[in-house]
């Protein structure tokens, strides 16, 4: 079982969990580094997600889906449908601080069934997911932890987490443009499970056209580390002609 622990090297902590659960790709993002891919294994993992240092230790366990991270179980129990957050503002009111996720690890380790835990189960799922999908995200709750328990300034976390959440809203969407900046052959690339891709196919190199990407969905884009996989049945180019 994965370990997850709140606090100091959040970000790379998430990076190496990331690494684990998602194929390397040769696509290279705007920053120079590479995209990693999602993997349609069907598999779900577990990762007990532990409390910071600040706190007895505590582990609740999570149970993501490796396709696209949503997160089904916490403590064993059915959490959301599909996957998919509560609405009614609560995303935008989460504070993701080690104080505020010691607090719910722990609150939902000891009541998984409580109803009146839904916060904290969105702040728990949130974190977790969107920091695997988003190198950006993951480096904002990283921070945002930090300055949380001590003097560093420099972000207010109500307006960051109205970023961020348009950055979970739009990850599916982000991840289908960046396939689109693609050339033909790196789309088709892309579409393909890595234990089906042949030796040329595995070194094939190509950087995103940025020209390309959707404008309305550019600065997610930017973030996107994990590709979401793409519709079942996508066909080649969806119905573009994008040939280069």
């Amino acid at each position: 079982m994965f370990v997850l622990q709140v606090g100091a090297e959040w970000t790379q902590q998430i990076n190496r969990l990331r690494d684990t659960l998602t194929d390397d790709s040769n696509f290279i993002r705007r920053d120079n580094s590479f995209f990693r891919l999602c993997r349609n294994s069907g598999r779900t993992v577990e990762v007990a997600l532990r409390t910071s240092r600040l706190t007895p230790a505590t582990d609740l366990v999570l149970s993501l889906q490796e396709s696209d991270f949503y997160i089904h179980r916490m403590g064993g129990q059915l959490v959301f449908n599909n996957g998919q957050y509560p609405k009614g503002g609560i995303l935008e009111g989460l504070t993701p601080t080690m104080l505020s996720l010691d607090g719910a690890i722990q609150a939902v380790k000891k009541d998984p069934t409580s109803g009146a835990l839904l916060k904290d189960r969105t702040l728990i799922a949130f974190c977790v997911a969107e920091s695997l999908r988003s190198d950006t995200v993951a480096m904002s709750i990283d921070f945002m932890q930090k300055q949380s328990t001590s003097k560093v300034l420099g972000l207010d976390p109500a307006a960051e987490m109205v970023r961020l959440v348009r950055f979970a809203q739009n990850w599916g969407q982000a991840s289908d443009t960046i396939r689109d900046a693609l050339s033909d052959k790196g789309y088709e690339i892309a579409l393909k499970p890595r234990g089906l891709m042949n030796l040329e196919e595995r070194r094939y190199s190509e950087r995103v056209d940025w020209s390309r990407i959707d404008a309305r969905v550019e600065d997610v884009a930017g973030g996107v580390k994990a590709l979401k996989l793409p519709k079942p049945g996508t066909p080649a180019r969806a119905g573009k002609s994008g040939k280069r």
